[in-house]
């Protein structure tokens, strides 16, 4: 430091690197024993294992609704890994509070009643369904697409949102209760939409959610039971891989799935009236008739088995 004229100059500050050599630092490691250890004999001593962890890629949500991935996680003390997704899941989200509301208002009211569900098979041709419009302890549910003889039927349902655009008439006109799943976008003031549930399930609680189950017959089955109705008639309840006519629909072809592809659907739907066959009390069994003299899957059999034919005569007298 220089002083010039009462002035004082600092040398300005000058850093310089400097190589610090740890073999013979020592360090303490353990005070209450009096342990010194060289710094570089415990870098060398201490080893820290951090394995990889694999995450695995986020899978396109390709479905309506949401998807729940079942992953599992292992763990034991030298690893962790992700396991790669076994089951996919479709799921809805929990259904809206007015939901319930109108659902619980639905409950117990087919009790003295019965009801009968139009399915869409090309059996239901060959019987005067438009009679039963006569009938005052009779209610009707049309099933995906309706029946212009027995129109408008006390309720509705339908889950494939694409049915919104075909069935556009229909819905303006229909001042009734429908059913659809949360996939389903329906501005009308008796819609209710009920949260799908997923796998091979019956619910008797649609508070809860519905398991529809590759078929909107079957998600019927449960809102019939929720009702309480005395006796639920299903009638185009076919599922003749053959068809009526070459006809698997009783107005023809389904415009969104292909002939081939709707009879490979037959198998899979017997698994989810198996389920329920197995899953009802025999008092509740009682109450379920299919009436369909082409449908030979063995779960008929398991429930009130009729011909079609004979069926309606039977509730028309």
């Amino acid at each position: 430091m220089k002083i010039i004229s009462n002035r004082i100059i600092i040398p300005p500050l000058v850093r310089k690197s400097t190589t610090v050599c740890s073999s013979n630092i020592k360090i303490v490691v353990s005070p209450q024993n009096q342990k010194v250890s060289v710094l570089q004999d415990l870098n060398t001593s201490v080893k820290v294992n951090m394995p990889p962890v694999s995450i695995p890629a986020i899978l396109p949500n390709q479905a309506v609704s949401r998807r729940s991935i079942s992953q599992s996680l292992k763990t034991n003390k030298n690893e962790i890994r992700y396991d790669k997704p076994k089951v996919i899941k479709y799921i809805t989200p929990d259904a809206p509070l007015e939901t319930n509301s109108r659902l619980i208002r639905l409950r117990n009211v087919g009790v003295g009643r019965r009801l009968v569900v139009i399915g869409n098979g090309p059996s239901i041709n060959e019987i005067p369904l438009e009679l039963l419009k006569n009938v005052e302890d009779i209610d009707t549910f049309s099933i995906n697409h309706p029946d212009p003889r027995v129109w408008p039927t006390t309720y509705w349902s339908f889950y494939d949102p694409s049915q919104l655009k075909r069935h556009r008439d229909f819905i303006d006109s229909y001042d009734e209760t429908i059913f659809n799943s949360l996939a389903v976008r329906l501005n009308k003031s008796k819609s209710i939409a009920m949260k799908n549930l997923p796998g091979i399930s019956f619910s008797r609680d649609i508070t809860k959610g519905i398991c529809i189950g590759r078929t909107s017959c079957y998600a019927a089955m449960q809102l019939g039971l929720w009702m309480n109705y005395d006796k639920i008639y299903f009638f185009g309840v076919d599922m003749d891989e053959s068809g009526v006519n070459g006809q698997l629909h009783f107005y023809g072809q389904n415009p969104d799935v292909e002939p081939s592809v709707r009879k490979h659907r037959f198998k899979t739907e017997t698994e989810y009236y198996n389920h329920a066959s197995d899953f009802l009390e025999p008092q509740e069994k009682e109450k379920f008739y299919f009436c369909s003299s082409y449908n030979k899957w063995g779960f008929t059999r398991r429930f009130n088995y009729m011909d079609h034919k004979e069926a309606i005569t039977s509730l028309l007298s």
